[in-house]
């Protein structure tokens, strides 16, 4: 037996130092008292083909638990896109659970988390657009990292795109993690996306983002 839990790990804006939003977090807890990561549950569902079942339960749960704050902060709920490849209706329904809540989609940034192989499919930009026509904000997690830089994500232009805390973590000291940093930060400017930092945990790495005009970051730093 477990016990689903979300944590709520927070958003900093890097030039006021200020927290602008949350990312939820979804936990487990074992009837022995062991915590299961969020990246454990998924492996599990997508060993045991439940994935997609997987996916709409954590999201639906976590705007169930967003809402009891009562808050008007924004709120990274994370979003395996093969989920809604194959039940589009699923955001749709989303949306009717989040008005129903008294929230509002602009409170939600779905945060694209790639963890399986992307099914083909054309529809994913259509739904894309139809998020924020909406009022969600959409985000692009993991960038070099699990996803890469001219991967699928970066043409659907998302808001925000997540550095990849592997490129992140000690970047004020290796100069091609700088150069890689700069390059995807004016990229992204240029577009009119925010970047966010992963993993920030260093006083060093900290300023060093918050120098080169990188936009929010996320970490114990």
């Amino acid at each position: 037996m477990i016990e689903h839990i979300f944590i709520y790990q927070p958003i900093f804006c890097l030039k006021s130092r200020q927290i602008t939003a949350y990312e939820c977090l979804a936990r487990a807890l074992g009837d022995s008292g062991h915590c299961y990561s969020g990246g454990m549950l998924i492996e599990a569902a997508i060993a045991t083909d439940l994935s997609q079942e997987f996916d709409e339960l954590a999201r639906t749960t976590c705007i169930e638990s967003i809402a009891e704050f009562k808050s008007d902060r924004q709120f990274f709920v994370n979003l395996l896109p093969n989920a809604i490849i194959h039940n589009p209706d699923s955001i749709e329904q989303n949306l009717q659970q989040i008005l129903d809540l008294g929230l509002r989609p602009e409170q939600i940034v779905f945060e694209l988390t790639e963890v399986e192989v992307l099914a083909q499919s054309e529809k994913l930009p259509q739904l894309i657009e139809r998020m924020r026509a909406w009022g969600f904000g959409i985000a692009v997690d993991d960038l070099c990292g699990c996803v890469c830089v001219d991967h699928y994500a970066m043409e659907l232009k998302p808001d925000i795109v997540k550095l990849d805390r592997r490129l992140i973590h000690g970047c004020s000291q290796f100069t091609l993690k700088q150069t890689l940093i700069k390059s995807l930060l004016e990229s992204a400017h240029s577009e009119g996306i925010l970047v966010l930092a992963e993993g920030l945990e260093t006083l060093q790495d900290i300023q060093f983002c918050q120098e080169l005009g990188v936009d929010f970051d996320q970490g114990f730093g």
